[in-house]
């Protein structure tokens, strides 16, 4: 991974619709957070071509908890669990490109990490969004340049996602 694998783009306010579930970062894996809450944006916003997966950090507790907010562009209906909105911030990104056949996703989050810190980029914000589209199966990653914050979501506990997962 080098310097031309990045793009620095600018990205508008971006208002998406959604689901947030706050959990440990260890529990992403286990039980597959992510992926549930993606699969039920694609399956709810039939009308939309991507689904955006944005994870939130609040580490200052030193318990390592995470928000994952998974939603799309376009509003949706849901019966279960009532939909959250989520902004985000107008701002410049480094952005990189990959596709489902590349690797799985929690190794490139690590090589991007790796890159940015033996290049001494240091990331001040509290997320980083993943952009997915469904028909190309090409994925993009965005790391905030600067000190750029997204406000807190409304989310709902592990317990309570994994009892309605089948939104």
């Amino acid at each position: 991974m080098n310097q031309n694998d990045f793009k620095e783009v600018y990205k508008k306010n971006l208002v998406l619709y959604g689901f947030a579930v706050k959990h440990l970062l260890e529990e992403d894996e286990e039980y597959q957070i992510s992926s549930n809450l993606m699969d039920i944006i694609q399956r709810k916003s039939a009308e939309s071509d991507s689904v955006y997966l944005i994870r939130i950090y609040d580490d200052f507790s030193g318990t390592q908890e995470i928000v994952t907010f998974a939603g799309s562009e376009k509003i949706f209906e849901n019966k279960k669990i009532s939909l959250k909105s989520i902004t985000i911030p107008r701002a410049k990104y480094f952005m990189f490109e990959y596709s489902d056949n590349v690797e799985n996703s929690k190794e490139m989050y690590i090589k991007c990490y790796d890159f940015l810190e033996i290049n001494n980029i240091s990331l001040e914000s509290n997320f980083e969004f993943e952009k997915i589209y469904f028909n190309s199966g090409k994925k993009e990653i965005y790391f905030p340049i600067g000190k750029v914050n997204v406000a807190g979501v409304k989310s709902i506990d592990i317990t309570t996602f994994l009892k309605n997962s089948k939104i």
